[in-house]
């Protein structure tokens, strides 16, 4: 049995929210680069506006984005793995840290009908898997809130046809 404190984490998951806030990863900024070649006129001017901004941004000086969202963890926990603590605790410590230290946008409300900013973007969302074996890892991404803003949803019948998605789609742009 191994024994894990997870007051261990808070500092790398800070470090890591951190860098992930001001860098994209060097694929994710090769597939732009290798986007914008195929492109022409606006498009390749926001691919270069896109490519401009991530370099401004791994300078330390601006996150990627204004929106740098909530932190959503996947926690993988190996059944012979004693947690002597609160990995929620030590997750949402790590979370708050990191969006004090690396000056992050604190979005999250407490109560979705009251609006009351939590002030320190927690909690996290968790998810949590067991695997067998005697270590722990945990990943995460930022999930921005911005592109839900105006989003809407609908439940279509089984029968509705590929044109009444398509016609749904439309006017939900028009809207």
């Amino acid at each position: 049995m191994r024994k894990f404190n997870p007051n261990d984490i808070i500092e790398p998951l800070s470090r890591e929210i951190g860098k992930a806030a001001y860098n994209l990863s060097s694929e994710t900024l090769d597939s732009m680069k290798n986007a914008r070649e195929k492109e022409s006129g606006l498009s390749k001017e926001i691919f270069n506006d896109i490519i401009e901004n991530a370099d401004i941004a791994s300078k330390g000086e601006f996150p990627l984005c204004q929106d740098t969202g909530y932190v959503i963890c996947f926690v993988k926990i190996g059944r012979e793995v004693f947690v002597d603590g609160n990995i929620d605790d030590a997750i949402n410590s790590g979370v708050r840290k990191a969006y004090d230290e690396y000056f992050l946008r604190k979005s999250i409300v407490s109560d979705p009908l009251q609006r009351v900013n939590t002030k320190d973007n927690t909690p996290a969302v968790i998810y949590y898997e067991f695997i067998d074996g005697d270590k722990i890892s945990v990943e995460f991404m930022l999930k921005g809130g911005g592109s839900e803003n105006v989003t809407q949803i609908k439940m279509f019948n089984p029968t509705s046809t590929k044109e009444d998605i398509a016609d749904f789609v439309v006017q939900v742009v028009k809207d």
